[in-house]
C-alpha cells in the first residue's frame, strides 16, 4: 500500500512540476518506507512507499519499465499475485526472465507494456494505477473494479493533477471552494458520493475505469461491469460451494506478503470467516485484533476471544473508552480527508493504530454485508414495495408517529418516502437527513440523483446502491484514511473482483430468506466455526454514539453549531439546526445524535479548512 501523485503539463519544462514534492509529501504517512520521485518533460510523478511484497530497493518507485518507454506509480496489491505471476511466466516467458524484481508493481509496467490497458481487467485485488508513456506523451490512470483504493483528479489551467488522497490538492491547487451539491448529499447520506467531492476543484475517479490523458483530452472508458444476472438455474448446494471455494482463494491470495500478517476481529460473521480461512492456511502465526469496550451493548470482544482460542491464533485485544478514542479527537477527525459522519472511523482509527505497532499488513471482512445481504435496509427495500403495504403508507406513518416510542417514530419516516426509495432507506437507517428535511435544512433547492439500474427486484436495487455507493465512498474510504493514517495496510478479500462478480450471480433467495439475512455466508461459516460463536444479531465496530453526544461531546458540539458564525451557516439554515439541537437535548430523541454529529464534522472539516 502506497500513496501517489502526478502532475501532467502539455506546456514542456514547466515550473510546477516541482510542485510535485509537496504535493507527494502531504501523504507520507500512507508508506514510509521509501519517498521517490520521477520529473521529465511534461510529467512529474511521486510515490510513498509502505513494502509489503519484494522489500528491495528494486521495487521502489516510480519505476520504468525494462524499455524504457513507461513509467508507473502504483498503489494497492493484487489479490491474484500469484495467478498473474504464472500467467506472465508462461505466456511472456522471456519477458519475465528480465524482470529485476518479484513486485507485482513490475509485472503490471511490464505487462502493461505487451498488453496496454487490456492488463487492467486481468488484475483482482485492490489498485489505483498511473503510467506514463514517455513516446506518446500520454498519461493513463485506472482503479480497480469496486474502488477499494482512492484516486483523486483535478483539472486546472494547463494541469491535469492525480493523488491518492483530497489533502494533497491543497498543497497545489490555487484556490479552493466548496461544491454545493456535495454538501446535500453529505447532509443526505453522511458520506460525499463519487464522482464529488467537497472540493468542486477535485473529482473522484471512477471505479472500474481506466482514462488516457493527452493534451487537453481526457478519454474516460470502463473496463469492468458488475452484472447482475440472478442465474436461477443454480441449486442452493452449487452456489455455496462456488462461494466458498473462491473465498478461500480469496483469502489465500491476500495472504501473500513479504511481512508478517493480522487480521482485525470484531467477532461478526464476515471477519469471522475471514479469520478462519487466514488461520487455516497461513504458514506462519497470525495474530487477531480486536476492540474491546466497557459498554457491554457495543462490546463483541468476548465472542471474538471465543473464536480466536478455537482457530488457536494469538488474540490481541484493545480496550477503549470515550476518553481513549476521544484523546485527541480532531486531530484523528482530520486523518477524515473528507467529511465523513461514520462515527465508526474512530474505532477504526484506534485498532488500525493498535495493530500498526505489531503488523503492517491486516485482513478485514469488509463488504460481506453488501455483496451477502447483511443489512436490515433490504428487509425495508422488500416491506415499502410490497403492494399492500404501499396502499397503507400515510396510515401507517401516521399511526407510528403517534405511538409515544421514539423507535416507532423513526419508523414512520420509512412510510413516508415519496422519491428516491433506496438513498431514503439508507439515511433513515443511519439517522440522517431524508431529501425531504434537506428541502428545510439548505439554503438553496437541490435535485439529487443517482444512478440507476434496470432491476425489478427492490433488494436487489437497494444491494446495488450500497454497492456502488455506501461501499466505496464511506465503508472503503473510513477504512483506507483509518489505516493509512497509521501506515497499515488492509485488505478485504470479500471484496476480491471475482467473488463479486460470482455474487452478483447468485439469486436473493440464496442470501435472504424471510427477514434472515445473509444465510449463506453464515452457512459456510459453520464449516469453520460452531454456531453458537457466531449466530447473534450484529453490532461490528460500533461506538454509543447518543450517550456521547448528550454527555462528553456536549459542549464541542453546542459550542460549533449554536454560533451563529460557524462556516457551515453558509450552506445551512441556522433555525432548523437550532431546533434540531433542542429536540435532541431538551426531547432526548436518541437518533437525532447521527445527525447532530454529521452537522459537527461537516462544521469541523470547513473551519479546519478555512472553506
Amino acid at each position: 500500500m502506497c500513496g501517489i501523485a502526478g502532475i501532467y503539463c502539455s506546456n514542456a519544462n514547466d515550473d510546477f512540476l516541482q510542485q510535485i514534492h509537496p504535493f507527494t509529501n502531504s501523504m507520507a504517512h500512507r508508506g514510509k518506507d521509501a519517498n521517490n520521485f520521477f520529473v521529465s518533460t511534461n510529467i512529474a510523478l511521486g510515490h510513498q512507499r509502505l513494502s509489503i511484497i519484494d522489500l528491495s530497493d528494486n521495487a521502489n518507485q516510480p519505476m520504468t519499465s525494462i524499455n524504457g518507454r513507461y513509467t508507473i506509480v502504483y498503489n494497492g496489491e493484487l489479490f491474484n499475485y500469484n495467478d498473474i505471476k504464472y500467467y506472465f511466466s508462461h505466456k511472456y516467458p522471456e519477458s519475465f526472465k528480465q524482470l529485476r524484481s518479484y513486485s507485482d508493481t513490475e509485472m503490471i509496467l511490464e505487462l502493461f507494456a505487451i498488453e496496454g490497458e487490456a492488463v487492467f481487467d486481468k488484475l483482482n485485488g485492490m489498485f489505483s494505477i498511473a503510467i506514463w508513456d514517455q513516446n506518446e506523451q500520454s498519461l493513463v490512470l485506472a482503479r480497480d473494479p469496486i474502488g477499494i483504493k482512492p484516486l483523486y483528479f483535478s483539472k486546472f489551467d494547463n494541469y491535469f493533477c492525480f493523488a491518492s488522497e483530497l489533502k494533497a490538492f491543497y498543497e497545489i491547487l490555487p484556490k479552493t471552494s466548496v461544491d454545493d451539491m456535495a454538501v446535500a448529499y453529505y447532509l443526505h447520506l453522511g458520506y460525499i458520493p463519487h464522482p464529488f467531492t467537497i472540493l468542486s476543484q477535485v473529482n473522484k475517479f471512477p471505479a472500474g475505469h481506466f482514462a488516457k490523458v493527452k493534451s487537453d483530452n481526457f478519454e474516460l472508458h470502463q473496463y469492468h461491469y458488475f452484472d447482475v444476472i440472478n442465474n436461477q438455474n443454480i441449486t442452493y448446494s452449487q452456489a455455496r460451494e462456488q462461494v466458498k471455494q473462491v473465498i478461500e482463494n480469496a483469502v489465500k491470495g491476500t495472504l501473500v506478503s513479504d511481512v508478517k500478517i493480522g487480521v482485525l476481529l470484531s467477532g461478526g460473521i464476515d471477519s469471522s470467516l475471514v479469520a478462519s480461512i487466514a488461520a487455516k492456511n497461513q504458514t506462519n502465526p497470525i495474530t487477531a485484533f480486536t476492540i474491546e469496550q466497557k459498554d457491554k451493548n457495543f462490546n463483541e470482544g468476548d465472542y471474538a476471544r471465543k473464536i480466536a482460542d478455537f482457530l488457536d491464533i494469538e488474540y490481541m485485544p484493545l480496550m477503549v473508552d470515550y476518553d481513549f478514542l476521544t484523546k485527541n479527537l480532531e486531530n484523528v477527525l482530520l486523518k477524515m480527508d473528507e467529511p465523513l459522519a461514520d462515527s465508526s472511523f474512530l474505532v477504526t482509527h484506534a485498532i488500525s493504530q493498535f495493530a500498526s505497532h505489531y503488523v503492517k499488513v491486516a485482513l478485514s471482512g469488509d463488504g460481506g454485508d453488501e455483496l451477502f445481504l447483511g443489512y436490515g435496509m433490504y428487509r425495508w427495500a422488500k416491506r415499502l414495495t410490497n403492494t399492500a403495504v404501499s396502499s397503507l403508507k400515510p396510515f401507517a406513518s401516521a399511526i407510528f408517529k403517534n405511538i409515544p416510542s421514539q423507535r416507532f417514530n423513526r419508523w414512520a419516516q420509512f412510510f413516508d418516502i415519496k422519491e428516491e426509495l433506496h438513498s431514503n432507506i439508507y439515511s433513515i437507517e443511519n439517522n440522517y437527513f431524508t431529501s425531504w428535511q434537506l428541502k428545510d435544512l439548505l439554503n438553496q433547492d437541490f435535485q439529487l440523483n443517482f444512478s440507476n439500474i434496470n432491476i425489478d427486484d427492490p433488494i436487489l436495487k437497494q444491494e446495488w446502491f450500497d454497492f456502488t455507493y455506501y461501499l466505496p465512498d464511506d465503508l472503503l474510504v473510513k477504512v483506507d484514511r483509518a489505516s493509512m493514517a497509521n501506515t497499515l495496510e488492509l485488505r478485504p478479500p470479500l471484496l476480491s473482483t471475482e467473488l463479486a462478480d460470482l455474487a452478483w450471480s447468485i439469486p436473493i433467495k440464496y442470501k435472504m430468506h424471510g427477514n434472515q439475512l445473509k444465510i449463506m455466508l453464515k452457512d459456510i461459516l459453520s464449516d469453520y466455526l460452531p454456531r453458537e460463536l457466531y449466530d447473534r444479531p450484529k453490532k461490528g465496530f460500533a461506538i454509543p454514539l447518543a450517550k456521547w453526544c448528550r454527555n462528553e461531546l456536549k459542549d464541542n458540539i453546542t459550542s460549533s453549531l449554536t454560533n451563529h458564525q460557524s462556516s457551515i451557516y453558509n450552506f445551512i439554515n441556522y433555525n432548523f439546526v437550532n431546533s434540531l439541537i433542542s429536540n435532541f437535548y431538551n426531547e432526548n430523541i436518541e437518533y437525532l445524535a447521527g445527525r447532530i454529529w454529521n452537522l459537527y464534522i461537516l462544521n469541523y472539516y470547513l473551519e479546519s479548512h478555512k472553506l
